[in-house]
């Protein structure tokens, strides 16, 4: 396959690194913490969203910053404990890029991004991750670029998502 392209953009999240069973480990005790049952989770769309706008749909307003810092916590604290598994193929394509001609999109927070690709070993320069807020990943669509610093003037880029339906059933309680 050739690409044309000045920049990619990857996925976090099921493209460059798993994280499945650390999502499901600390949504699932982040869950019990705060009463969510699974029967919530099933009521709400969970991949490509920030931790706010789920638990926005998920608890009231008063209570979603506390919740948001508790999930983030749990899956920062979770990445040593295997929170984050490069995927097969990723070190060798990474490697046969050049290192400013590419960046991470996701929508976890910039900590718990950073944290899952540094213990995976990547460590780009330049990252997206969206602002407390209810947007969710970007896509070719709504991102025409990645970060300025890191493409010429005139960019192009093309983006690499995981599929939605093994993301989605990961991140609900059993």
């Amino acid at each position: 396959m050739t690409i044309h392209a000045q920049a990619l953009l990857f996925d976090n999240d099921g493209t460059l690194v798993s994280s499945l069973e650390s999502v499901r480990r600390c949504w699932t005790r982040w869950a019990e913490e705060f009463g969510i049952t699974a029967e919530d989770f099933a009521r709400v769309e969970l991949h490509g969203r920030t931790a706010v706008a789920i638990a926005a749909d998920l608890l009231p307003a008063d209570v979603v910053p506390a919740a948001v810092a508790r999930i983030e916590a749990l899956e920062v604290e979770d990445v040593p404990n295997g929170g984050a598994t490069l995927l097969p193929g990723t070190r060798d394509l990474l490697d046969t890029l050049p290192a400013d001609r590419w960046a991470v999109v996701t929508s976890a927070t910039r900590r718990l991004a950073e944290a899952r690709l540094a213990h995976a070993g990547i460590l780009p320069r330049p990252s997206w991750s969206p602002r407390t807020s209810r947007a969710a990943s970007p896509t070719p669509s709504r991102t025409c670029s990645p970060p300025a610093s890191s493409v010429s003037t005139r960019p192009t880029a093309s983006s690499s998502r995981t599929p939605r339906r093994d993301s989605r059933r990961a991140a609900r309680p059993e």
